[in-house]
């Protein structure tokens, strides 16, 4: 996908977040990933790293934060249990930045 069409994209994903309103709404990063990151090539032997297109974050590590963020946000809106990892940074995830969308 060029980058003009991956900046509109992001633009449009912004665009429809906002309108949730401020405090229902979450927007995270996590500082040495790339799109696949959030694939199975991060964690398995794969040639996507030597075309740059994982980033520098170790795979188990990268899997281990996604795994913690995504438990945090299932429990806190299906099983009404709230957790200090959606409430902003996080000590044990230093890799992890809230910013609004």
């Amino acid at each position: 996908m060029p980058l003009a069409a991956c900046r509109l994209f992001q633009h449009e994903i912004g665009a429809i977040l906002r309108t949730v309103p401020q405090g229902e709404r979450y927007s995270i990063s996590i500082t040495g990933t790339k799109h696949f990151n959030f694939t199975d090539y991060a964690v398995t032997f794969s040639p996507l790293r030597a075309f740059g297109l994982l980033g520098s974050i170790e795979g188990a590590r990268g899997l281990e934060i996604t795994r913690a963020y995504v438990a945090a946000f299932f429990d806190t809106y299906l099983n009404k249990m709230p957790s200090p990892l959606l409430a902003g940074e996080a000590h044990t995830y230093p890799e992890v930045h809230s910013s609004p969308p």
